[in-house]
């Protein structure tokens, strides 16, 4: 006859083995690490930009596709160029990629994410500018939304407007879904002349951010810019570690 100490540890078992998940218990939910190399081309992310003027559009020279790497860096590379002049003295350009089932995220889950992003800039230290430095004042952000980034006009004052409907924060302050991750300053002392030099910036961004119902989750890395100047960057690799928590 069994002892009702056996019987709860039979129940355990059969439970354990038709669910893994409760065996395991939390630490079953492993994190979810991606990576995305732009020689390979875009890898699904979508460029944009955000907080300009529908005035003199072409003044603001924005541009983003796959190209070949300054040579300076490696000549035979390519990254994901993206570029504009700050005219609005406020200039967002970004670059976003959504996920979802595919790369094992779950709905309605809340995730850590910390970023590992490569790219080339020939902004130098301690330079000077209109607004700010072109490197100490142009702001590397990173996150993620739940829903499509995109840019859209405003109204009233700012009818001619392209507004951001993420909340990114404005230029060093962070927002709750993007979080300074450091500037694109590439540590070359600005007497010398302007070379593109290949840096990293780690970060973790400081909120927790949820998917939706349906899994889904739209990563974000972009320069918000107090620098009134042209910036030209290559985003050469964007590395992200989800941790489910």
């Amino acid at each position: 006859m069994f002892s009702r100490y056996s019987v709860v540890a039979w129940f355990l078992l059969v439970l354990a083995v038709a669910n893994p998940l409760y065996a395991q218990g939390t630490s079953a939910a492993k994190p979810i690490v991606l990576r995305y190399d732009f020689h390979k081309g875009p890898q699904g992310w979508i460029p944009g930009f955000a907080e300009y003027s529908l005035d003199s559009l072409e003044s603001y020279q924005l541009k983003a596709n796959i190209a070949r790497l300054p040579k300076e860096v490696h000549a035979k590379n390519r990254g994901y160029r993206i570029q504009g002049m700050n005219r609005s003295d406020d200039l967002f350009m970004y670059l976003s990629r959504q996920i979802g089932r595919e790369v094992g995220l779950v709905p309605n889950q809340k995730y850590e994410l910390k970023y590992d992003v490569k790219f080339a800039s020939d902004a130098p230290s301690g330079g000077f500018g209109i607004g700010g430095s072109p490197g100490e004042s142009v702001f590397l952000k990173v996150g993620a939304f739940p829903w499509r980034p995109k840019a859209y006009l405003g109204s009233g004052a700012y009818a001619r407007y392209f507004l951001f409907n993420v909340d990114k924060g404005n230029q060093s302050n962070s927002g709750y879904y993007m979080s300074v991750a450091g500037d694109v300053a590439n540590g070359r002392d600005a007497d010398l002349p302007n070379q593109f030099v290949s840096i990293h910036r780690s970060h973790t961004h400081t909120e927790l951010i949820s998917t939706t119902n349906k899994s889904r989750l739209w990563l974000l890395v972009g320069t918000d810019s107090g620098y009134e100047g042209f910036t030209r960057l290559y985003y050469q690799e964007i590395r992200v570690t989800l941790t489910p928590k």
